[in-house]
């Protein structure tokens, strides 16, 4: 643990979290759009179903509002835009959950939603949720790849599935295929896409997080030096007595190695 205070004595030398980036999508018939931002300040995405054929790409928006490259649009499209969401859902807004787009078993059992102008070189991870006031049930699976979820939507108030690490083709793009797997009907409410952006890495400017400024950062770390210090017993005044000895140790050390170079000067 003495190890933070060690690394952070340089502040700008520690080593600072990767930022997550969130993608919320909010799917219906156009009645119930979610306000954007939410009461929470995040930002959403509404993608409304236009009739049959729907095909129109959906330029995406990052939580906090920043716009990203990424685009998605349904390359195969679902059977229609509904309203009948369980309204006590717990996850996201009342009207992300009031609303969906679907699938009807005999007329629309599958379809594909493809997401484009992604970072090859990052993992996304995507979360479904969907919700229906019904006494049967309805089942749907969500796949990307060889990865496969199902989600019960009828009365559904708390649950979603996640599929994760998905890496997208040299093209930029990830396909979600959503079918029927049990009852008349699939649903789809709300999808959310995460990704992590790593500080070192470089991609296009929309998909980096905003920019922060060195306050924070240092903020942080100081954060992370007490808790560090806390889990030791160690109060403010133990912190004086950490640093006064590091600070000793240091200055012998640097009065050691002026030494040695003295020393190494003289002999030749």
């Amino acid at each position: 643990m003495i190890r933070t205070i060690l690394i952070c004595l340089g502040i700008w030398g520690c080593a600072m979290p990767a930022m997550a980036i969130r993608v919320f999508i909010d799917f219906g018939d156009g009645g119930f759009k979610t306000t954007s931002p939410d009461p929470k300040g995040v930002h959403w995405n509404n993608a409304v179903w236009n009739g049959p054929g729907h095909t129109s790409p959906l330029s995406l928006k990052r939580a906090d509002g920043q716009p990203i490259e990424a685009r998605l649009r349904p390359i195969q499209p679902f059977f229609g835009g509904f309203t009948s969401g369980d309204n006590q859902q717990n996850l996201y807004p009342y009207n992300a959950g009031k609303d969906r787009w679907s699938l009807e078993k005999g007329k629309v059992e599958k379809a594909v939603i493809r997401f484009s102008k992604l970072s090859p070189s990052l993992k996304y991870t995507f979360a479904f949720f969907a919700t229906r006031d019904a006494p049967i049930d309805f089942i749907t699976r969500y796949s990307i790849g060889n990865q496969r979820v199902t989600l019960k939507a009828n009365n559904n108030r708390n649950d979603r599935v996640w599929i994760k690490d998905v890496s997208p083709n040299r093209d930029g793009i990830i396909d979600v295929e959503v079918t029927i797997a049990g009852g008349p009907n699939g649903h789809l409410s709300v999808m959310e896409m995460t990704y992590v952006f790593p500080e070192n890495q470089a991609t296009s400017k929309a998909n980096q997080p905003a920019p922060v400024s060195s306050a924070p950062k240092i903020e942080e770390a100081k954060s992370e030096i007490d808790e560090e210090l806390a889990e030791l017993g160690l109060d403010d005044e133990g912190n004086s007595q950490v640093f006064f000895i590091l600070g000793i140790i240091l200055m012998f050390l640097g009065a050691g190695v002026i030494g040695g170079s003295v020393w190494y000067l003289l002999k030749r």
